[in-house]
């Protein structure tokens, strides 16, 4: 099976870029803590479960972490604005640890995997408390990002407690 999915990103940062080694024997250029939002990697409604095409883009994180073993892969998960502010916290917090602990399983070392949840905090758009907005925009919102991070001491990081 082909994966393709990381490389589909959106670059947020443009500027000092460190080349990573893919499975596929390519290289993608990427900056030490960009955050990298990834097309199919979202949630289902109130769920924390990944879906397939969650699945393979950690497979693939996976991969890369094998070929670039001194990467250090954070994920931070969101929902969407519908709940409490307190339910959508436990509920990225949630998706943050099934991330993670998928990640674990694949065998990438504890220590460099982190997450955490942000709830509702960052919203991809106004699909706030306060709007009203269709189900496609409110999916929009319930994702995790993934940010790489090639020098973790010098870096900051939201660490999920778990």
């Amino acid at each position: 099976i082909a994966r393709t999915a990381i490389v589909n990103y959106e670059r947020l940062k443009p500027e000092a870029f460190t080349s990573l080694k893919m499975a596929n024997g390519t290289r993608i250029e990427i900056q030490s803590g960009e955050i990298l939002r990834l097309n199919e990697f979202s949630y289902e409604f109130a769920a924390s479960e990944l879906s397939d095409q969650a699945k393979d883009i950690l497979d693939e994180l996976n991969d890369l972490y094998k070929l670039n073993p001194g990467l250090r892969i954070e994920l931070r998960s969101h929902t969407d604005s519908r709940g409490t502010n307190e339910y959508n916290q436990e509920l990225s917090d949630k998706r943050a640890i099934t991330a993670v602990d998928y990640l674990k399983k694949k065998g990438i070392p504890e220590k460099s995997l982190f997450g955490t949840g942000l709830g509702e905090t960052l919203l991809l758009n106004d699909c706030d408390d306060l709007a009203d907005c269709p189900e496609k925009k409110h999916a929009e919102n319930r994702r995790t990002e993934v940010i790489l991070h090639m020098e973790w001491g010098n870096e900051q990081v939201f660490i999920a407690n778990h």
